[in-house]
């Protein structure tokens, strides 16, 4: 997979002193019915792929009320058991289990 440069207007943000004044964010959305693991790994995949990696800062999942830090992960016990089993995004694992047991999730990155 190619993946086509962004102009700068899309891809630094605006600071005024140095602060971020506005940012462009992408918002994906997908919806799918009866997702597997395998697919929900593959969307991950591609997403980290397109976005540049010092974007990728926070994450959100449906058993947390805030946005955690990917660098410093609040983890669930299932996330806590994926990364003890060193498996990979350990701080999705928790997604992995709901689609394991056919039910709504939600994942995000920031």
């Amino acid at each position: 997979m190619q993946v086509r440069n962004l102009s700068a207007a899309l891809t630094r943000p605006l600071m005024v002193g140095e602060e971020v004044a506005l940012k462009i964010m992408l918002d994906l959305t997908v919806y799918i019915e009866g997702p597997t693991e395998r697919d929900f790994e593959y969307l991950l995949d591609l997403y980290e792929r397109v976005c540049p990696p010092d974007r990728l800062r926070e994450f959100k999942i449906s058993e947390l009320p805030l946005w955690s830090s990917i660098a410093q992960p609040m983890l669930t016990a299932h996330g806590r058991a994926a990364a003890s089993a060193g498996i990979a995004r350990p701080h999705f694992e928790s997604v992995r289990e709901r689609i394991r047991q056919g039910r709504a999730f939600e994942a995000q990155y920031w």
